[in-house]
Parts: structure tokens; sequence; C-alpha cells
């Protein structure tokens, strides 16, 4: 009797978990959206800003430049997805010294392994301010995968690995 008492026990507590988790990953996924469309936003107004820039309206494109770093500010904020696309950019910087190290003889390698990864460090930034919609949509796609290995769980019963970060991705 105890034995069966205490399976039940844990199959009740382990349904409370994914309960939790299911709610909690709706209400992610709730809030990266509504991110995603700040990113869309932001995206838009940096397009102005070319546009403005090219007809030489200076105090406009300044103030399309502000906006646009504010809202790429507010989408990462509601959106998410900053740590995953450092993370991102970071992996791509390592591959790219492993290539410069590999693909030129001794002396050099040390030269072009440093340039490539100066080349990929300085892709950070650029990554992080120029595309905040690829960055909140990457973390709405590891929610959203998160979510199903949930749902699979639920279905069959199947464990949850649970590390769908971004830096696995590179």
């Amino acid at each position: 009797m105890t034995q069966n008492n205490t399976f039940e026990n844990v199959a009740a507590g382990n349904e409370d978990r994914i309960r939790d988790a299911w709610e909690k990953n709706e209400k992610k996924l709730a809030r990266i959206k509504i991110g995603m469309i700040i990113a869309a936003a932001a995206q838009a107004i940096l397009l102005l800003a070319f546009v403005v820039d090219s007809f030489r309206i200076n105090a406009l494109t300044d103030f399309l430049v502000i906006s646009y770093l504010a809202t790429t500010v507010a989408a990462y904020i509601v959106g998410g997805g900053v740590l995953a696309a450092a993370k991102r950019a970071w992996g791509i910087t390592k591959k790219l010294f492993f290539i410069g190290w590999l693909c030129v003889p001794f002396p050099m390698d040390i030269f072009t392994g440093l340039l490539l990864s100066t080349f990929g460090i300085g892709f950070l930034p650029s990554e992080l301010f120029l595309l905040p919609l690829l960055n909140v949509y990457l973390n709405y796609r590891d929610t959203k995968k998160e979510k199903d290995a949930l749902e699979l769980n639920v279905l069959c019963g199947t464990p949850v690995d649970g590390s769908f970060s971004g830096a696995k991705a590179v």
C-alpha cells in the first residue's frame, strides 16, 4: 500500500512540475511575441533612417537612430535573446580564430588567427544592434523547442532535456 501511494505522490509531483513549466513557457512565448513585434518596428525604423539619410536630413536621421536604439533595447528587454546572441557571436568568433589558425602555415597563423578573431569580436556588437529581429526570433525558436519537448514529455513520457540555448546552434 505504501509503495503504490509513493508512486502516486511522485506522479502527482511530476505532473505539477510539468504543468508549472508549461504555464511558464506559455507566458514566455507570449512575451517573446511582443518582443518580436517591437524588434520588427525597430528594423522598420532603421530602414526608414537609411532612407531619410539618403535625403541628407540630419536632424530626422539622428532622431530615427535614437528611436531605433531605444526600440532595440526595448525589444531585447521584452523578448530576450541577448545572452544567446552573445553566445552565438562568441561561437562564430572562436570558429573564425580556429579557421585562421589552421588554414595558414606556422608563422602567419598567429596573425591570421588574431585578425579573424578581431573581426569576430567586432561582429558581436553589430549583430546585437543591427539584427534584433533575428536574435529575438531565435530566442522564440528555442523557447518553442522547449515547449515542444514538454509536450512530448506529457504525451509520450520521454524525459525533457531542456537545453535549447542558442549557443549550441552555432
